[in-house]
């Protein structure tokens, strides 16, 4: 999503996702590293606004 990949790229245990993630084969367990304001899109609306 934050990137623009448009080739799927294949993650094994350990490995990060991201918002937008799709998970095509069986079950995911993950654990969130950030929420709310500590997101990176959430940095991003806050420069976004700094600029206005």
């Amino acid at each position: 999503m934050l990137t623009g990949e448009s080739i799927p790229v294949e993650k094994n245990a350990g490995d990060k996702v991201y918002a937008a993630s799709l998970n095509k084969f069986g079950l995911i367990k993950l654990e969130a590293k950030k929420v709310g304001a500590d997101t990176a899109i959430a940095q991003i609306i806050k420069l976004v606004e700094e600029a206005l």
